[in-house]
């Protein structure tokens, strides 16, 4: 059964405690279909398996990450962007089963360790632009690495964004340069010092984040070099 978004928005809202089975306009929802009672109970189930399977990676993960260094940094996080592409792409009805896998993928990431350093003199890179947080500046040849700016509206109940800069090496994102971490608006200005010591070539990503779950929303990148 093909269901409206009044269906998805009831089971998004229990599901994220938003609202209860018990509440009278849910309780009659569920009672009269079959189908959302079936996909609650479906989704309730995935929802404690990620629970479980994070709790069980947590110790392992704290080690790793303890140990860990900034090129293994740049390659969960592209590990995690990969995962959020592909749950935009998909149905509502996967969210929670991506949620799973990218748990997965990041413990394995965690144990490789991409050393790549940029080259000089090599051809003019190409352009780089994707995700679904659009990207404005800088983007191409540039003169100066003045601000970093892109559009996405964050949640109501709270979010920020997190910057990631990365060398540009083979049209592609390398080893991990800096991240800015909890940025409220789309936008960063480096100080001159901070502009000066960014790579020539640069690759770029934004993560906006929901303060209330922890989890990524969606994401954009960029490449610009000097």
């Amino acid at each position: 059964m093909e269901h409206g978004r009044e269906h998805e928005e009831l089971l998004r809202r229990l599901l994220l405690g938003e609202a209860h089975a018990s509440e009278p306009l849910a309780r009659e929802q569920l009672e009269a279909c079959a189908d959302c009672r079936a996909e609650l109970e479906r989704l309730r189930a995935l929802d404690q398996r990620l629970r479980a399977a994070a709790a069980s990676e947590r110790e392992d993960l704290a080690h790793a990450r303890a140990t860990a260094g900034a090129e293994d940094e740049a390659r969960v996080r592209g590990t995690l962007l990969a995962a959020l592409a592909a749950r935009r792409a998909q149905s509502r009805r996967r969210v929670v089963l991506l949620a799973l896998a990218a748990v997965l993928l990041l413990a394995a990431s965690l144990a490789l360790r991409p050393f790549l350093l940029p080259e000089r003199g090599s051809a003019v890179p190409e352009v780089l632009l994707g995700g679904s947080i659009p990207c404005h500046s800088p983007v191409g040849p540039v003169g100066v690495y003045d601000v970093f700016s892109w559009t996405y509206e964050l949640p109501p109940q709270g979010g920020h964004f997190e910057l990631e800069l990365s060398f540009l090496v083979d049209g592609k994102g390398g080893a991990s340069f800096r991240t800015i971490h909890d940025l409220g608006e789309p936008r960063w200005k480096p100080t001159p010092e901070e502009e000066r010591a960014l790579p020539e070539r640069l690759f770029w990503r934004v993560l906006a984040v929901d303060d209330t779950t922890g989890m990524p929303l969606d994401s954009g990148f960029a490449s610009a070099w000097r």
